[in-house]
């Protein structure tokens, strides 16, 4: 989803604009906040889906959680040296 072009940006606010050029009908909110147990219901209220793509997998527990108990899709990927996955969680 990343290229040369996107070195020193978010991967937030580039991966927004990679999935934004598929498709302008889509609205996309890219949050750099750092998500911990106390704030991640605020963040996600008044959302439709989240799309993680996070580094860590305490914050992954802490999204799908969060996802769980608001009932609503997670859709989590993760990549480890050339092995990738994607989870999607209802």
């Amino acid at each position: 989803m990343h290229n040369v072009n996107d070195i020193g940006k978010f991967k937030t606010g580039s991966a927004k604009e990679k999935l934004c050029a598929f498709n302008d009908q889509i609205e996309i909110t890219a949050c750099n906040e750092r998500k911990t147990e106390k704030n991640v219901k605020n963040i996600f209220s008044g959302y439709d889906i989240v799309l993680g793509a996070v580094d860590s997998f305490g914050t992954r527990f802490v999204i799908n959680k969060a996802c769980v108990s608001l009932r609503m899709p997670y859709i989590n990927r993760g990549i480890n040296g050339f092995s990738g996955c994607t989870d999607v969680v209802f």
